[in-house]
């Protein structure tokens, strides 16, 4: 497998009256790919580390237990998202397979500067165009988590059926669209545990996809989010990280903390997220072809007209 040397790029720019744009420089890096391209997307609320564990993925391959990650994807320490548009890593991770991954760093949503119809504007985009969505979030799966992911669901859902198909399609036929799905939550401090039994990750998500039941209107709201996104996603996974260091200081500095100084846990979790990572990471495809380089950024051109025109 090739290393992953190289710069982040801007993929999409936003303009300031909200219109999005697909950067020519990212299109000569990507049209170079002329075998099948993988997508590794990483979405979620702005100052959850986003940019930190892209960081971790496309620096770690190469470095050594005492390289720390301060190059790469931009990473800030205040309250204001760091992260503008869409970025992606400059330099493809070659598989043994020959299929080349590109990783994405979506702005975050929620940020105080952005409005929501920007964040899910945006959102949807690194929805659409990943063929694995790593949805990144802090703490606990919860009810406002979900309703963030259904926004972004049925905007999508516009996207897909105005720029591909030109013409409606039920929630059943539109899973094929969708990414496989990895909810990485955060900071976790709890037990996964379900009734005193041990459960895995993966069922932590599965619970917290189950329909609640129950009269009032907010529940049967989730309830419905609850059913898109099962329905949606159907290749789902969850991994559960603790927070990568003890200390607030260090926390406020994680670019500069080498690898091997974060926590131990943090590090065998984050490791084995990377190998499923790899492992799960099929190529882009439209209509059972997989895509290359210069599909890829062809694909990325019609969603973003579609989402400038307003459809």
């Amino acid at each position: 497998m090739a290393d992953l040397s190289g710069a982040p790029v801007q993929l999409i720019r936003v303009d300031p009256d909200g219109s999005f744009h697909v950067e020519e420089a990212a299109v000569k890096k990507l049209e170079k790919i002329k075998g099948k391209i993988a997508v590794v997307a990483v979405a979620g609320l702005y100052r959850t580390g986003k940019s930190f564990l892209l960081n971790l993925l496309v620096n770690k391959q190469t470095a050594t237990a005492t390289a720390n990650v301060n190059t790469g994807f931009a990473v800030g320490g205040t309250i204001n998202a760091c992260t503008k548009g869409i970025w992606m890593w400059g330099e493809p991770f070659v598989l043994d397979n020959g299929t080349s991954v590109i990783f994405l760093d979506t702005e975050g949503i929620g940020s105080v500067d952005r409005e929501q119809t920007h964040d899910t504007r945006l959102f949807a985009l690194a929805l659409l165009l990943g063929s694995y969505f790593v949805y990144n979030s802090r703490g606990v799966i919860d009810g406002n988590a979900i309703e963030d992911l259904s926004l972004v669901v049925n905007l999508s859902k516009h996207i897909q059926t105005s720029s591909a198909s030109g013409h409606g399609q039920s929630s059943s036929a539109l899973h094929e669209y969708f990414p496989s799905f990895l909810w990485v939550v955060r900071d976790f401090t709890l037990q996964l545990q379900d009734q005193g039994k041990e459960i895995t990750s993966k069922q932590y998500l599965e619970n917290a996809l189950k329909p609640q039941g129950g009269f009032s209107a907010d529940v049967a709201g989730r309830d419905q989010i609850r059913m898109l996104l099962s329905d949606f996603f159907r290749e789902r996974d969850c991994v559960t990280l603790v927070r990568p260091v003890e200390d607030e200081a260090q926390l406020r500095n994680l670019p500069n903390i080498p690898y091997g100084d974060l926590r131990g846990e943090f590090r065998s979790k984050f490791e084995a997220m990377k190998t499923r990572l790899f492992d799960k990471a099929a190529p882009k495809s439209l209509y059972g072809k997989a895509l290359n380089g210069a599909m890829f950024t062809n694909l990325a051109k019609s969603y973003v007209e579609a989402l400038n025109s307003g459809k």
